[in-house]
C-alpha cells in the first residue's frame, strides 16, 4: 500500500471520475455532491462518501459522539443519536416511523427493569402502570383494571349493550344499562328496579320501575312536589311555588286551581328581557296548527300583550252557554260590541270600509236607523256620519243635563241649525242661505218686522234690524279700509277711516267727510294725502249746484309766486262771441259761449280740445270754467272805467 494519498476534486454536480483519471486507492472528491470516489483493485470506480452503493462493514462497531447522528435516507429522514442526556430515534422526514417484526413475536417496551407496554401479534396490547397492567385490548373491546377518570367524557358508539351499571350482562348482576337504542340514548333499569337522579347526594327525580310513576323533589330532596301518576295519566303539583315550564308544553287539557285567596293561579314567564318573542300561550287544533295565541313580548322599550286568533276570529261571552255575546272580532278585522242582551251588535267597526258605526249598521241602503258612523264612509274623505230618518243632532249639555248647545240637522226640511243657551242662533237652509238671528228667509223681503241676516252665495246679502244699526264695521289700530269693493277680483273702491274721518273713493280719487269742520274734502284713498278732483266731466255733468254760501277757490298769496300785472283784455272781451243756443238733450235755451271759440281767446278757461274722442272713439266734450273769466272780464272792465273817466274829464273841460 502506498504511503502517499493523492486526492482529486470536481465542483461539477453529478460528475463521476473515470478509471483513466484515477489509480488504485487514489481518492476523488465531488464537492458539489459531497461524494467520495476511488479505484478498486480491478480497475473499477466505487463510491465511498455520503451515499456508498455497497455495504459498510464495521466489525469493531461505529462510535459517534454526543449529538453525532446516524442518519438514513437521502434527506437524513431517520436519525438515531444521543444528546448527552437522552437517546432518540427520530423520523425527521414526511413518512411514518414503523416498528415491524416479521416473525410475529411482538414489540415490548421496558424501562429500568419494568414493563411499560407490550404489543403482541394476534393478541392483546397492554399498557402498564408501575409494572402492573391497567388497560388491555380484547377481541370485543377493552378491559380496564381499576377506576377510569375521563376528563372529556366517554363516547360509546354501539346499538348493543352500551354501558352496563353493576357489571355482567343484563339479567344477571347488572342493575341497569345506558345504551344507544335506534339513535336515542336510553337509560334502562333491570326488571322492576327504580331510577333515581341526585345532585350532591340530594334526590331530584325518582322513576318507579313497577308503576311508571315519576316524582320531582323540592330543594331538600325529601318530599316530591311534582308528580306524574302513570296509571291515572295525570300530572299533579302540590305545595306552594307554582309550575314553571321552559319551552313548549303540549297536553290534552289543563286544569289549574288555587286555594289561596288572591294568589296567582297560572303564570307564564320569560326571564330574558331582550327576547322580542316574549312569553306566549298557544291554542292548538289538529296537531301543531295554532288557532289562537296570547303573547307578552318586548317591543324595544316596554312589554306589551298581544292576542292572536285563527281564521274564525275571536268571540267573548259572559256566560258558559254562550248566549250573552259581548265582543266579536272577525278574521277580516271587523269588530262588533253587543248591547245588554248579547244578541245585537250596537258598536261596529268595519275594517274594509274603515268606519265605526254606533247604534245600527253602516249599510248605505238602511233607513229608519239611529246610528253614528265614524271614518271613511263615501270614499271621498273621512269623518262622522249621523244616520236617522227625521233628524240628527249633537247636544252639548250643562251639569244638570239640560241642553245648552246643539248642532241639529232636519232631514225633512234639509236645514242645519246651531243653538247656544238653548236658543237657535244660526241656520243654513236647503237653498244654502245662511240665516243669523232668524229662522226664515223673509228677511230678504226687507219689509215687515222680520229681523236678522241672510247671507247667500250668488244672491243678495241682507241684514235687517229694527231699533239698532244693521251693520257696524270697527277697525282697530292704524287708519285704513273698513270695506273694500272688488269687481272680478280687482279693487274698484273702498270705505275707510282717516284720522277719525270717513273716506270714500278709489285710488287717487276720494273724498273725506270731516264732521269737525263740516266739510267734504278731496283726498287720495290710498294714503289720505291732499289731491284735486273734478265734479263730473265733459260728458257726465251735474245739473245744478245749490249753495248757501259762496264758491271759494284757493287764492292765498302764500300759494303764489312770480306775481305780475295782467295784460290788457279789452280787445279779448270785445272779440268774445256771445250766442243764444238750445241744448240737444233738452228744449232749454241759454246764452253763452262756444267752447272752442272761447278757447282761442282765453285758453285756461276751457277744458278739453275741439272734436276730441277717447281711445274707444267716444266723444270727449269741452267745458268752460266761468271763474276763469272773472279776472279777464274784471281787467277789461277796469280798462273801460279808465277810458270812461278820461272821457268824462274831457267833457267837463
Amino acid at each position: 500500500m502506498a504511503t502517499t494519498i493523492v486526492t482529486k476534486n470536481s465542483s461539477t454536480a453529478s460528475a463521476v471520475p473515470t478509471a483513466a483519471q484515477l489509480v488504485q486507492g487514489e481518492l476523488a472528491v465531488n464537492v458539489a455532491d459531497k461524494r467520495i470516489y476511488t479505484e478498486n483493485n480491478v480497475g473499477g470506480i466505487v463510491e465511498l462518501g455520503t451515499n456508498p452503493s455497497a455495504e459498510i462493514v464495521a466489525n469493531g462497531g461505529i462510535a459517534l459522539p454526543d449529538n453525532g447522528k446516524a442518519t438514513f435516507g437521502a434527506g437524513d429522514d431517520l436519525q438515531i443519536y444521543h444528546d448527552g442526556s437522552n437517546s432518540y430515534v427520530q423520523d425527521a422526514g414526511d413518512g411514518a416511523l414503523i416498528l415491524n417484526t416479521t416473525n410475529g413475536g411482538g414489540v415490548y417496551v421496558y424501562s429500568a427493569g419494568e414493563t411499560m407496554a407490550t404489543f403482541n401479534s394476534n393478541g392483546a396490547v397492554n399498557l402498564y402502570y408501575d409494572n402492573a397492567a391497567k388497560l388491555a385490548t380484547t377481541a370485543t373491546g377493552i378491559d380496564v383494571t381499576g377506576t377510569g377518570s375521563y376528563s372529556s367524557g366517554i363516547n360509546i358508539n354501539s346499538n348493543g349493550v352500551g354501558l352496563l351499571i353493576g357489571g355482567g350482562t343484563t339479567g344477571s348482576t347488572a342493575i341497569g344499562v345506558v345504551k344507544n337504542s335506534a339513535g336515542r340514548m336510553t337509560v334502562d333499569t333491570d326488571g322492576t328496579r327504580s331510577l333515581d337522579l341526585s345532585t350532591g347526594g340530594t334526590k331530584r327525580l325518582s322513576a318507579n320501575g313497577s308503576t311508571g310513576d315519576i316524582s320531582f323533589y323540592e330543594d331538600t330532596g325529601t318530599t316530591p312536589k311534582f308528580f306524574w301518576d302513570a296509571s291515572a295519566e295525570k300530572l299533579n303539583l302540590t305545595g306552594v311555588g307554582g309550575l314553571d315550564v321552559t319551552g313548549t308544553a303540549t297536553m290534552d287539557g289543563l286544569s289549574v286551581s288555587d286555594s289561596q285567596a288572591g294568589g296567582v293561579t297560572a303564570q307564564i314567564q320569560n326571564s330574558n328581557s331582550t327576547q322580542t318573542g316574549g312569553s306566549r300561550l298557544d291554542f292548538l287544533f289538529s296537531g301543531s296548527t295554532v288557532t289562537g295565541r296570547i303573547q307578552n313580548r318586548f317591543n324595544g322599550a316596554d312589554f306589551q300583550t298581544d292576542w292572536y286568533t285563527g281564521n274564525d276570529g275571536l268571540e267573548i261571552f259572559t256566560d258558559l252557554a254562550k248566549t250573552e255575546k259581548r265582543l266579536d272580532i272577525a278574521s277580516n278585522g271587523d269588530i262588533s260590541f253587543y248591547e245588554d242582551t248579547g244578541t245585537t251588535a250596537k258598536l261596529f267597526w268595519d275594517a274594509s270600509e274603515e268606519t265605526l258605526t254606533v247604534g245600527g249598521d253602516d249599510s248605505a241602503t238602511s233607513s229608519g236607523l239611529k246610528s253614528l258612523i265614524l271614518g271613511e264612509y263615501t270614499g271621498t274623505g273621512s269623518g262622522a256620519v249621523f244616520r236617522a230618518s227625521s233628524a240628527s243632532a249633537i247636544n252639548f249639555e250643562d251639569s244638570n243635563a239640560s241642553t245648552a248647545g246643539r248642532l241639529y240637522y232636519n232631514h225633512t226640511s234639509d236645514y242645519m241649525s246651531f243653538n247656544t243657551a238653548g236658543t237657535e242662533r244660526m241656520r243654513i237652509d236647503s237653498a244654502g242661505n245662511l240665516l243669523l238671528g232668524t229662522t226664515s228667509v223673509a228677511v230678504a223681503s226687507q219689509t215687515g218686522t222680520t229681523q236678522g241676516i241672510r247671507l247667500a252665495g250668488g244672491a243678495d246679502n241682507i241684514q235687517v234690524a229694527s231699533n239698532s244699526t244693521p251693520a257696524i264695521f270697527n277697525k282697530l289700530g292704524a287708519d285704513g279700509g273698513l270695506i273694500q269693493f272688488n269687481k272680478s277680483g280687482t279693487t274698484v273702491g273702498s270705505i275707510g277711516a282717516n284720522a277719525g274721518r270717513l273716506i270714500i273713493g278709489t285710488g287717487n280719487t276720494g273724498i273725506i267727510f270731516d264732521s269737525s269742520n263740516q266739510s267734504i274734502i278731496p283726498r287720495k284713498t290710498s294714503d289720505g294725502t291732499t289731491t284735486t278732483v273734478d265734479l263730473g266731466d265733459t260728458d257726465d255733468r251735474f245739473r245744478n249746484l245749490y249753495l248757501s254760501g259762496g264758491v271759494i277757490t284757493s287764492s292765498d298769496y302764500r300759494l303764489k309766486e312770480d306775481v305780475q300785472p295782467m295784460q290788457s283784455f279789452a280787445d279779448t272781451v270785445k272779440a268774445m262771441n256771445l250766442v243764444n243756443f238750445k241744448w240737444k238733450n233738452s228744449d232749454k235755451r241759454e246764452d253763452g259761449f262756444i267752447a272752442h271759440e272761447l278757447q282761442e281767446l282765453v285758453p285756461n278757461a276751457v277744458k278739453g280740445n275741439k272734436d276730441e274722442v277717447n281711445e274707444n272713439g267716444d266723444n270727449q266734450y269741452q267745458g268752460i270754467d266761468p271763474l276763469k273769466l272773472i279776472p279777464v272780464l274784471t281787467k277789461a272792465l277796469q280798462e273801460a272805467l279808465v277810458r270812461i273817466e278820461i272821457l268824462e274829464s274831457n267833457l267837463e273841460v
